[in-house]
């Protein structure tokens, strides 16, 4: 079977009964967007079983939009990368799931990026989930060497078997707002669940994630402000984290201590569940340490602009609060 090789721009809408298929039969890239002058929409589809060293599910080298689209059961194969999406151009992937895609190969010859692999493109991920995917070698969920930016989404229950990071593994360049990191491991034991350098972390909650024998969960160098890191299985952070303010970490391993910061402090989060909107979180019940603890200033992202709304699109500060928003994802509605 060849592949569908889209070399100009175009629009795929998805209609009728249920949801189209476009199935790779497990011989090649499902999809592949071959020149960079394209600029392609795809919206209501699922993507599946593709089988490629480079982007099982999708190969963009384009302008790629995505929305209301699964990529799932694609996978990538020995030293390649990507199992659900490979990204070399821009990749905007709007109220999508990532789910189930494979980054493997051999011990000696293994994949990256499990769900998406961004070695150089720009690539933008909003209101979505990256959940199940696996990789034997960097990032379960995403590896990344471009510019990654990721709002109002879920990254939960990847894996990587080695040492790198089972969530997100990356350089410089990722920015991550109001979104939830939940329930990454690693098959060995071995490893983090987010690596990389120079990134910036804000109202992120970063929760029930495992990192083995010596690991901590977040191993990046990163900046964070009003943001959770708790209740995660080994450390919560390493010496390259840095507070800009507003953070909770359950241990004392961030050793936070910047503006309204708080270490040893139980955020008593809810399981990672649907609470409303698009992607699963995990609540703030009344009377949690983070509820009215953010900035009273606003809550920003990384660029500065206030966060208006939650990861579930909910007023952020709530329409009641005189105080500052919550810390994390999740802003509770009523206090």
């Amino acid at each position: 079977k060849e592949n569908l090789n889209i070399g100009f721009s175009l629009n795929v809408l998805g209609s009728g009964a249920g949801t189209p298929i476009i199935d790779g039969g497990g011989v090649n890239t499902v999809i592949t967007v071959s020149s960079a002058n394209a600029h392609v929409s795809l919206s209501k589809l699922i993507v599946q079983n593709g089988f490629a060293k480079f982007g099982g599910g999708i190969n963009n080298s384009g302008t790629l939009a995505m929305s209301n689209s699964t990529i799932t059961g694609n996978t990538a194969h020995f030293y390649g990368c990507g199992g659900g999406i490979y990204n070399t151009g821009t990749l905007i992937v709007n109220s999508s799931t990532i789910s189930q895609n494979h980054a493997v190969g051999s011990l000696l010859k293994p994949a990256s990026g499990g769900g998406i692999c961004n070695p150089g493109g720009t690539a933008t991920i909003n209101n979505s989930t990256l959940s199940g995917n696996y990789a034997l070698a960097a990032g379960g969920g995403i590896q990344s060497g471009g510019t990654l930016t990721i709002n109002n989404s879920t990254i939960s229950g990847n894996m990587t078997l080695s040492t790198a990071a089972s969530a997100i593994s990356g350089g410089s360049g990722i920015t991550i707002n109001n979104s939830t990191i939940s329930g990454n491991t690693h098959q060995n034991g071995l490893g983090c669940s987010i690596g990389g350098s120079g990134m910036t972390l804000s109202n992120t909650t970063i929760s029930g994630n495992v990192a083995g024998n010596g690991y901590v969960v977040l191993c990046a160098t990163a900046s964070l402000q009003n943001s959770i890191i708790a209740n995660n299985s080994g450390g919560n952070c390493g010496s390259g984290v840095v507070s800009k303010g507003y953070n909770l970490s359950s241990d004392s391993s961030c050793n936070f201590s910047n503006s309204g910061d708080r270490n040893n402090t139980d955020p008593k989060l809810g399981p990672l569940q649907n609470n409303g909107g698009p992607t699963l979180t995990m609540a703030l019940p009344s009377g949690s340490p983070a509820v009215d603890a953010g900035n009273p200033s606003g809550c920003k992202d990384g660029q500065g602009h206030l966060l208006t709304t939650d990861q579930r699109g909910m007023p952020r500060p709530d329409k009641e609060d005189t105080g500052g928003c919550d810390m994390g994802a999740y802003e509770r509605q009523s206090d």
